[in-house]
């Protein structure tokens, strides 16, 4: 069940999991760009989901997917950054957190997202889905006829998570259409990776 409407200029879409808890889920009010707890919290967040699902792919088991600035200039911007809250929160504490990602057009036709996490305590209730269902009503809004991301992917060995991730996306609708060399897409991170590893690309049209 979903709903999108307007408050204060600023675009909700509302999504009930299959389960007993409900979310929200909504771009931060921009002001929230100033708090530098808020930040630095959803910066951790999102930095502990990624450390703990990615270890095995980087030199020294670990790496910052994003840092304070980058996060702050996500929700400063107003519309880049969607944040699945628990529905009754008051929509400003990190605590009230379930799950984020971050939304852009590729081009005029085409939207993608990443950074997408779900707080540990609420895998497992459609967070994900929801969000990657915001993020392709968000697309469609602005016109985009195809959804596009990326997920980092093991190459020549197997990385279960991973695994699981690309038939989680194949069973939402999205097909694999090419798998590209990190250092062709992005060299400075290849120079980090521990292990080989590809950038497998999937699309959906919506």
């Amino acid at each position: 069940m979903a709903s999108i409407a307007s408050a204060e200029g600023h675009e909700i879409y509302s999504e009930k999991p299959n389960d007993s808890d409900e979310v929200h889920i909504s771009f931060p009010d921009p002001a929230l760009a100033a708090n530098q707890i808020f930040i630095q919290e959803l910066t951790k967040l999102i930095n502990t989901v990624y450390i703990e699902g990615e270890s095995e792919f980087w030199k020294g088991g670990q790496i910052e997917r994003c840092q304070p600035d980058e996060v702050r200039d996500l929700v400063a911007s107003g519309q880049q950054l969607a944040v699945a809250w628990r529905h009754s929160s008051s929509r400003t504490d990190v605590a009230d957190i379930a799950g984020c990602l971050k939304v852009h057009m590729v081009d005029e036709k085409t939207g993608t997202f990443g950074i997408l996490i779900s707080a540990p305590v609420y895998r497992g209730k459609g967070v994900g889905r929801n969000l990657v269902q915001f993020a392709e009503g968000w697309a469609k809004q602005r016109g985009a006829v195809m959804m596009q991301m990326e997920l980092l992917f093991a190459n020549g060995w197997h990385h279960p998570l991973k695994t699981r991730l690309g038939e989680w996306y194949e069973r939402a609708g999205y097909k694999l259409i090419r798998a590209i060399d990190m250092a062709e897409m992005y060299p400075d991170l290849a120079t980090l990776l521990g292990r080989p590893c590809d950038l497998r690309v999937y699309q959906k049209p919506l």
